[in-house]
Order: C-alpha cells, then sequence, then structure tokens
C-alpha cells in the first residue's frame, strides 16, 4: 500500500493530503476525514462477510 512506503506520518495524514487531493476525480462523493471515520464501523461488517465469501 502506498502510505506505508511514503512520507505520510499516519492515516490521517494520507487521507487529507493524498486521497482528499489525488483521489478528488475517481470519487467524486469522497467524504471529510471525519465522516469517514464515523462511517468505518458500519462497513465492517458487510467487509467480513465479502472477504469470507471470497475464500
Amino acid at each position: 500500500m502506498l502510505r506505508y512506503r511514503s512520507s505520510y506520518r499516519n492515516f490521517k495524514d494520507y487521507y487529507l493530503k493524498h486521497i482528499r487531493k489525488y483521489c478528488q476525480g475517481e470519487f467524486p462523493q469522497l467524504v471529510s476525514y471525519q465522516r469517514f471515520i464515523e462511517l468505518m464501523p458500519n462497513a465492517l461488517t458487510p467487509l467480513i462477510y465479502y472477504l469470507n465469501s471470497r475464500k
């Protein structure tokens, strides 16, 4: 993952300085960092089901 090979100190830095800046075109409805953190727990269960289905 790009974040681990970069100079970003943490995920927040990566999200704000890279994702929000360079990926806005690919994701026009990209949410703010705070909203992203709020939405993460809601995505965990569907993600687990998806990953288990790919085994």
